[in-house]
């Protein structure tokens, strides 16, 4: 029997999912599914975790995902567009950790990946992959070997005493991760084509137009960002 990739699609949401969301979803795995699945390349499954808890949701995605014998999870927040190559752009990489680093859906905009204590811009120029220290579940691809390796719970809020902050537990599981030996990589390419749905469609320019009133702030300690608002 062939070793082929088992991709599982995870979701997490409240009660409903934006249209958008749901037509680059659609979009997507149809793409996949036409070039990988049909053909006996790859084999890919979707799985939806209904909640307001979003560690606790997370680890109930990863665990399934794991029992259907995943090797990688797409994690895909629904508020999130993106273009109909992504997982296979993400996947062929190569790397344990992968996603793109898109704009938080607030003003001012912040990116939702971080390097040695600051945020990550991508810039206009920017292309191919970087190292990162944090970055935001919204749109990462997950080797699951990176799990098997890890404790659980994988996801969970993090206390920074110094700082009276709580972390997210994006930051949280990439900091394990990175303990490991699974560097987290941004997409700078996918970056670019990514949207976060709030009030409106934020982008990564969004990001870089708010970037002067907020260079002060990226001073600080990257221990303190909460990355995936």
């Amino acid at each position: 029997m062939v070793d082929i990739p088992r991709f599982a699609v995870c979701i997490p949401t409240r009660d409903l999912c934006n249209s958008e969301f749901a037509k680059c979803l659609a979009d997507m795995v149809g793409q996949f599914c036409t070039r990988y699945v049909g053909s006996g390349q790859a084999e890919l499954s979707t799985i939806v975790d209904l909640g307001t808890l979003l560690p606790d949701m997370r680890n109930a995605l990863t665990r399934e995902a794991i029992k259907q014998g995943a090797t990688h999870i797409l994690w895909l927040d629904s508020d999130m567009t993106f273009p109909p190559d992504t997982l296979e752009r993400l996947y062929k990489h190569d790397k344990p950790i992968v996603g793109a680093g898109y704009s938080q859906r607030k003003d001012p905009a912040r990116p939702v990946a971080a390097r040695d204590g600051v945020w990550l811009y991508t810039e206009e120029t920017d292309t191919g992959l970087e190292p990162v220290d944090y970055i935001g579940q919204g749109c990462l691809l997950v080797q699951t070997d990176v799990y098997k390796h890890l404790e659980e719970p994988w996801h969970q809020l993090a206390w920074n005493a110094e700082k009276a902050r709580v972390v997210g537990e994006d930051v949280y599981f990439c900091r394990m991760a990175a303990q490991i030996g699974a560097v987290p990589h941004i997409d700078h390419d996918l970056t670019k084509q990514i949207g976060h749905i709030g009030y409106r469609t934020f982008t990564y320019r969004d990001a870089l137009e708010a970037r002067p009133g907020l260079l002060a702030k990226q001073a600080g300690d990257a221990s303190t960002i909460k990355v995936g608002d």
